[in-house]
């Protein structure tokens, strides 16, 4: 139950000291196509004087964040997202089934944490 929750809110596990391979010289000698070299992640990085939403801050050694906290401070952020979302879908940048597929999404989301919230 605590792993779901943690993936929820963006807890990642100890990280593994293993570091991935180094490239071999015939892949980085392959140009990157157009689309390789800048993907978009979300409707909000295509508009101008718009941004994402802000990652979860890490926990200073001093400071101790209980999860009860982290999982309100996740549900505050998830409204954020309903409320772009919903300007996106009013302002026609979205179609409205890439706004019912979200919207879902997000509420599923924000039943996790309730429910994690209540116990």
């Amino acid at each position: 139950m605590q792993d779901k929750f943690r993936r929820l809110i963006g807890i990642k596990a100890k990280p593994k000291p293993a570091a991935p391979p180094p490239p071999s010289p015939a892949e980085s000698a392959a140009p990157a196509t157009a689309a390789e070299s800048k993907l978009v992640h979300s409707v909000s990085e295509k508009r101008p004087g718009r941004q994402g939403t802000a990652p979860l801050a890490p926990e200073s050694e001093g400071k101790t964040i209980s999860t009860r906290q982290q999982a309100e401070e996740y549900l505050q952020r998830l409204q954020v997202k309903l409320n772009r979302l919903a300007n996106d879908f009013a302002e026609g940048v979205i179609n409205r089934e890439q706004f019912q597929k979200l919207y879902e999404h997000y509420q599923r989301e924000r039943r996790s944490i309730e429910n994690l919230l209540a116990v």
